[in-house]
């Protein structure tokens, strides 16, 4: 279940940066990948702090998205 979980999220991620690319938002994509880094970063080493990190990065992408 968790990758299921952890591939969905990413994938998610992974469409959000290209709307992100494709619209010239470039401030928010290269802040939206640092937070994601950080987060796998700062959580990373065991699969449930993967998909904690995962998720976290993923609603910060869409805050990001429609915060302006």
């Amino acid at each position: 279940m968790e990758y299921l979980v952890l591939g969905f999220v990413t994938a998610f991620a992974i469409v959000i940066w290209n709307f992100k690319w494709k619209k010239g938002r470039f401030g928010d994509l290269f802040q939206d990948i640092g937070a994601t880094l950080f987060l796998v970063f700062i959580f990373g080493g065991t699969m449930g702090g993967m998909i904690i990190g995962m998720i976290a990065a993923a609603f910060i992408s869409v805050f990001l998205l429609f915060r302006r």
